[in-house]
């Protein structure tokens, strides 16, 4: 809930963090699937975090960070780093196919199997809250008025680190089975 007033986006990012390891203890509860799907859940939410804070560090200019507003119409400025990081926020928020949701789905259906249902549906309504401040980002960078900014270009480094990262994340989605096997 304290990243729903946030607009500096490392900070938001942070304040994910603690909601994706709330989602990652209802694992705790399931026995021998839950641990699975942790290590799966560890795996995927890696790859989808350090891609978004790449993002926020291709961004980075000054000390003070860098805020949702900076963020308005980078699409246009950068399409590049707007779609990476749309990836990186909707399979942080769980949307299907990304290998956020496949985390998600792994770790709640090992809770449920366990008897846990009362902690996956909190887990569920955090993860409803959470969908509002991921898209947040997205708005800015699809649906608000482009800063007179120059467009941002980030190290080849960082532009293959962040391709990398949009890969595991999309891919993971998809042939999530192999790895969770």
């Amino acid at each position: 809930l304290l990243a729903l007033p946030q607009q500096n986006l490392k900070r938001l990012l942070a304040y994910s963090s603690i909601s994706h390891a709330g989602y990652l203890v209802t694992g705790f509860f399931a026995g021998r699937d839950g641990l699975k799907a942790m290590l799966f859940y560890l795996v995927v939410y890696a790859f989808a975090n350090i891609g978004a804070f790449a993002v926020v560090l291709a961004l980075e200019k000054e000390e003070r960070g860098v805020t949702i507003k900076d963020l308005a119409g980078l699409a246009g400025r950068n399409p590049y780093l707007a779609g990476a990081m749309s990836l990186f926020m909707l399979s942080l928020a769980g949307i299907p196919p990304l290998a956020g949701f496949f985390g998600k789905f792994y770790v709640f259906a090992a809770s449920l199997k366990a008897g846990c249902l009362w902690l996956v549906i909190i887990a569920l309504l955090m993860s409803a809250v959470s969908v509002y401040y991921y898209l947040k980002v997205l708005a800015a960078m699809y649906m608000e008025k482009e800063h007179a900014e120059p467009q941002v270009l980030p190290s080849r480094a960082l532009a293959l680190a962040l391709a990398l990262m949009a890969l595991a994340v999309a891919g993971l989605g998809i042939f999530s089975g192999p790895l969770l096997r």
